[in-house]
């Protein structure tokens, strides 16, 4: 059985905008306090998921829990509190506050009012954009992962340009500072695979995270990365990146609208938006795959008859793909598809964050030999 696949696409190149810079202020982390007898929490038995880790951050003596003598594993920690907790990570510095205080929500009087200078004075963390600090509001997991990297020195390191969370994507403010959690081992994110940025951290997952923190190496201080800061590569970066190593898709489209739902799926690896479906799109698709098919019919000459829409509305990928005694569409639909995806300038047009919409359309020779395949994008 003789089988051929041609595969042609457009793509007007670009050139690469600026790279996002993120400034670094290195910080110094002194070595924890010496052990002090462990603490026993009725909240927290040998059993619980947390217990090693909160047992060392009460040993440690950056935290001793509540007055009443439980931890509350559950509850949420306030910005106070982690900038207490992280005062004394880095071994209770030696450090006299300002006079003045530099939030209206943080007075002298307040009991994180010296952790909370200290933690703005080296860098760590800053406030919000209306001046105050939020004291008490609850630290959601994307703003630690900014404050631990912040209190590593900022470290540069190699950023990866396929997210490792699905729902910390390439253009989320934490993405940085979740990848460095990531690459560190400081942490693997929820069961299911994703970080939860918005969401609040409790005091179980915290102590989680600076135990671990406090087991790093030297390396993960250390810049590996060229340059002056680590960098957050733009998604057209990440998508030239992806393409040009050349992916391998698994994925099996049946139809049309398939092919939709196929290029979602690996836009979904580099964390990009959805297309939508356009029914313009579609038809001008469908309408195009049609008159190469009525071409090929015209012909006695195989194969020689793909080619680009000349009024295309947008940027087009097309694909033919040949069997001697006929194919179905579900087969010529994969083979379109993955053909695309390992081809460079076809995968470009695919991942590219400029485009919000697409159709495709499909159509057979009489002879049901070949099938030729069109997809549009704007």
């Amino acid at each position: 059985m003789q089988q051929l696949s041609v595969f042609r696409g457009g793509l007007r190149m670009r050139a690469l905008g600026a790279l996002a810079v993120l400034l670094s202020v290195a910080i110094v982390v002194a070595a924890p306090p010496a052990a002090r007898a462990a603490s026993s929490f009725p909240d927290v038995p040998p059993s619980h998921t947390f217990y090693t880790h909160i047992s060392w951050l009460a040993d440690q003596g950056i935290t001793y829990g509540y007055a009443d003598g439980s931890f509350g594993p559950d509850d949420s920690v306030t910005r106070g509190q982690l900038a207490a907790f992280l005062y004394k990570m880095a071994g209770s510095p030696d450090y006299t506050p300002p006079s003045t205080p530099t939030f209206p929500d943080v007075s002298r009087s307040n009991t994180f009012y010296k952790h909370v200078e200290w933690l703005v004075s080296t860098g760590i963390a800053s406030g919000y954009s209306n001046g105050r600090f939020g004291v008490s509001d609850s630290v959601t997991r994307g703003q630690m992962a900014v404050f631990l990297y912040n209190l590593a020195g900022s470290p540069k390191f190699d950023v990866p340009w396929i997210p490792t969370f699905p729902d910390v994507s390439l253009a989320n403010a934490f993405y940085l500072h979740v990848e460095w959690l990531a690459t560190t081992g400081v942490s693997a994110g929820y069961a299911n695979g994703d970080f939860g940025p918005s969401a609040s951290v409790t005091r179980g997952q915290i102590a989680a995270f600076l135990y671990k923190y406090s087991r790093l190496d030297a390396s993960a201080f250390e810049d590996s990365a060229s340059g002056s800061d680590a960098t957050v590569p733009t998604q057209r970066e990440a998508a030239a990146a992806y393409c040009a190593s050349t992916p391998q898709s698994t994925l099996s489209p049946r139809n049309s609208s398939d092919l939709l739902t196929a290029a979602n799926k690996e836009r979904a690896v580099l964390g990009l938006a959805p297309l939508t479906w356009s029914s313009t799109l579609a038809s001008a698709a469908s309408g195009w795959s049609a008159t190469l098919a009525s071409r090929d019919d015209a012909t006695s000459a195989l194969h020689d008859q793909l080619a680009h829409n000349p009024n295309a509305p947008g940027a087009e990928n097309v694909a033919m793909s040949y069997f001697s005694a006929g194919q179905s569409r579900a087969s010529a639909a994969t083979i379109a598809h993955r053909g695309w995806v390992a081809s460079y300038g076809h995968c470009m047009n695919m991942l590219s964050a400029s485009y919000s919409r697409m159709g495709a359309g499909m159509a057979m020779t009489s002879d049901g030999t070949t099938w030729y395949s069109t997809v549009n994008f704007n």
